[in-house]
């Protein structure tokens, strides 16, 4: 347990770090975020987590009429909590795996997230509520698309400190980086990405 717990603290340290010095290192240059922005999504999982979190600083906030609909997520495997932050969010997060965002479902500023179940693979929605809104990151204080769990009341403790914070990559593709207070909040994040889709599975 004091292994454990040992290298869950080192793990965060690096990961904290990870998010911090981006916001001291030069911004990406126009090359890099313009590859990011040609190529598939998938491309970006050959960059680290400092570059993601770097691109992600340089990005602008989505458009409120372009948002909205569903998102098939997934959750890049970076950083040295990727694997805590997999294993929470497809095993304790919700139903089954997570499996994307439907954001602005309804008239209100509010989403929920989407599940896939582990037996069949059949798509269906979850509880994990959330509400919208624009506003300044906690981490570099820009414009974000912030998706905030304590909104309604609906979640419970952890998940009413979840906090989810997107940029807009691309006409329908969206880097975010999800956070918990519990945890340490916006500097100890994982990477997601949202691809919208015409309508869920």
């Amino acid at each position: 347990a004091t292994c454990a717990g040992l290298g869950l603290l080192a793990g965060s340290s690096v990961n904290i770090a990870q998010g911090a010095l981006p916001l001291f290192a030069p911004p990406p240059s126009e090359a890099i975020v313009k590859a990011a922005r040609d190529n598939s999504p998938s491309s970006l999982d050959s960059m680290s987590r400092f570059e993601l979190v770097r691109l992600w600083c340089a990005l602008p906030a989505p458009a409120d009429n372009t948002i909205r609909g569903y998102h098939a997520g997934t959750i890049l495997r970076k950083g040295p909590l990727h694997l805590i932050s997999r294993l929470m969010t497809h095993r304790f997060f919700g139903p089954g795996s997570w499996a994307g965002k439907d954001l602005s479902p309804n008239a209100e500023k509010a989403g929920v997230n989407i599940f896939r179940s582990r037996r069949d693979q059949a798509i269906y929605q979850g509880s994990r509520n959330f509400g919208m809104k624009f506003e300044n990151s906690r981490l570099d204080r820009r414009p974000c698309l912030t998706l905030d769990y304590s909104s309604d009341g609906s979640n419970a403790f952890p998940w009413c400190g979840m906090r989810d914070e997107v940029r807009e990559l691309k006409p329908g593709v969206y880097l975010g980086l999800g956070s918990m207070k519990v945890f340490g909040g916006p500097l100890n994040s994982a990477v997601f990405i949202l691809e919208k889709k015409k309508r869920r599975p």
